[in-house]
């Protein structure tokens, strides 16, 4: 009896134990939880608010730093391997954005303008990217390794007229990317936007760039170990290589478009033994990127020139990324400069600009120097541009059939005139020209923009910077200004309208011809709208 009271006690005595404990750790919790609060209240008070990942404060408060960050990306493996890394596909996390570096420049003399900037624990650019992403903001800030802001225009966060030397503070979360420097910021352009890994197959597929022969061993790209295209794409995009391309689990290549890895090996059939499936990733390729404003001087002013609708704004974008300057425009358009066209907004006098875009060839004109004119198809670029026009200036919107039902015979009979007399007022003018036709640009991107760039007068790239800049343009050939290429269901043109169609398109090659220029206009006549009439 007395042995089981014993056993009892003790049995009391422990449960007793384990009960005290439990209340000292709730006790202990609360009191943590009201310290935390407390703190936080500190903090607000002094106008810096503590986020997961990130402070958010007045620029005018001293910096201050949360101890810890969650991981921005990772690449974990399932398996341990003793031989090599690559025996087991690695596992990507994480979220990638897409932007171009714009360059470094003079902050605003009003800073407030700039909005609140955001102190970033491990600043990197893809987190400064991903913050503004996730606000709704298309531009990035970058300043003093930390420090990031956001807005809708790259005016509202530096001065685009005073590029600066002096971004050299590195990342504090990645010491090989700049950050901003100690006043100056260094600005970002937020393309297609962030996307979490793993990524998703279609994706992946919409970034195809066709089929190419196998890297060589001296093309510069790595071999890796990949499943599936998609996750040889991420892999590549966690190695911030531009470039995936995809032929095997055991053969998954990263790297970016060289002399050995070009256009010129691209193929026509998939299906044959050396040939892999690439695809363009989110890392934006610096080679042509750091685009510029001409510093003031004195320059031949070269126009380019084109019907609407004929691919000026996809020209001027290939242009831009091949010279690494800025091209401006007659028009001031300010949905183009907010697109990332940050030449549009400059005045034509003030000569910062390579080229211009204008689509009014006046041969009278006394600043027409010399003019890059793009003819197109005007079956084509008819349609393009009622396009643009029944959408209120979207460069890259659509219109249904019933708008063209209503308003597209107007719209031939308005242009079709001046489409006919570009060629002969651009001879009248008797300034120099080089004639590009859109169908030819398309075929052979590469050699048609080469040919522009020697074209003009002003010579601001060394030859090798200018192969280096093309090389890196064969895989950016896109953009984000060509409008998607769905074929209309439909022929909107009448009978009547294609007659006076083919009577201009005449009438310019005949132009042409008497005066010489080479090659000849294609055969538009033939060829009439790109539409497809068996889709229903």
């Amino acid at each position: 009896m007395n042995v089981f009271r014993l056993r009892q006690t003790r049995f009391l005595f422990l449960l007793c134990l384990v009960g005290y404990g439990v209340v000292y750790a709730t006790v202990k919790n609360i009191h943590w939880k009201k310290s935390h609060e407390l703190t936080n209240v500190g903090r607000a008070a002094k106008g810096v608010v503590m986020m997961d990942e990130v402070i958010l404060q007045n620029p005018t408060i001293p910096s201050q730093k949360i101890l810890q960050t969650p991981v921005e990306t990772s690449f974990t493996t399932s398996k341990q391997s003793s031989t090599s890394v690559e025996a087991v596909e690695p596992e990507i996390k994480g979220t990638f954005c897409e932007f171009i570096d714009l360059g470094c420049f003079q902050p605003l003399m009003f800073s407030s303008k700039s909005g609140i900037g955001l102190i970033i624990t491990n600043m990197t650019q893809n987190k400064c990217a991903m913050h503004c992403h996730n606000t709704k903001n298309s531009y990035a800030g970058l300043t003093k390794g930390d420090t990031c802001f956001c807005h809708f225009d790259v005016g509202g966060l530096v001065n685009i007229r005073l590029a600066s030397d002096e971004c050299k503070v590195p990342c504090q979360g990645k010491s090989d990317e700049n950050c901003g420097g100690a006043k100056d910021i260094r600005a970002l352009r937020i393309k297609s936007g962030c996307i979490p890994a793993p990524f998703k197959d279609s994706l992946v597929d919409s970034r195809s760039i066709g089929c190419f022969s196998t890297p060589s061993s001296d093309s510069g790209f790595s071999k890796h170990r990949a499943m599936t295209a998609t996750r040889c794409t991420e892999r590549c995009e966690f190695m911030r290589l531009p470039v995936a391309a995809f032929k095997s689990p055991d053969q998954c290549f990263c790297g970016k478009m060289t002399d050995r890895f070009n256009l010129t090996h691209k193929l026509s059939n998939c299906e044959i033994v050396d040939a892999v499936q690439a695809y363009r990733t989110l890392v934006e390729d610096k080679r042509c990127g750091n685009i510029k404003i001409l510093p003031r001087g004195n320059y031949v002013r070269t126009w380019l020139g084109s019907c609407p609708g004929s691919g000026n704004t996809w020209t001027r974008y290939l242009l831009e990324k091949a010279t690494g300057y800025y091209g401006g425009s007659a028009y001031g358009e300010r949905i183009m400069h907010l697109s990332g066209f940050l030449g549009e907004m400059f005045p034509i006098g003030e000569g910062r600009t390579d080229f211009v875009k204008n689509h009014l060839m006046d041969p009278k004109r006394p600043d027409l120097q010399q003019v890059v004119l793009v003819i197109r198809n005007p079956y084509n670029a008819f349609i393009s541009d009622f396009h643009r026009v029944s959408t209120k200036g979207n460069h890259t919107g659509r219109a249904d059939r019933k708008t063209f039902d209503l308003n597209f015979l107007k719209y031939v009979q308005s242009t079709i005139n001046y489409w006919m007399r570009m060629p002969e007022n651009l001879l009248e003018s008797k300034k120099p020209f080089l004639i590009i036709f859109y169908e030819h640009l398309v075929e052979d991107p590469i050699t048609n923009v080469r040919k522009m760039v020697e074209f003009f007068p002003n010579k601001l790239l060394h030859p090798a910077d200018l192969e280096s800049r093309l090389a890196c343009l064969s895989q950016e050939l896109k953009g984000s200004y060509k409008r998607k290429s769905a074929k209309l269901t439909f022929n909107p043109y009448t009978s009547e309208m294609t007659k006076a169609m083919n009577e201009a398109i005449a009438y310019a090659r005949r132009t042409l011809i008497e005066a010489g220029v080479k090659p000849v206009m294609p055969d538009y006549e033939t060829a009439g709208p790109d539409v497809d009439v068996t889709v229903t």
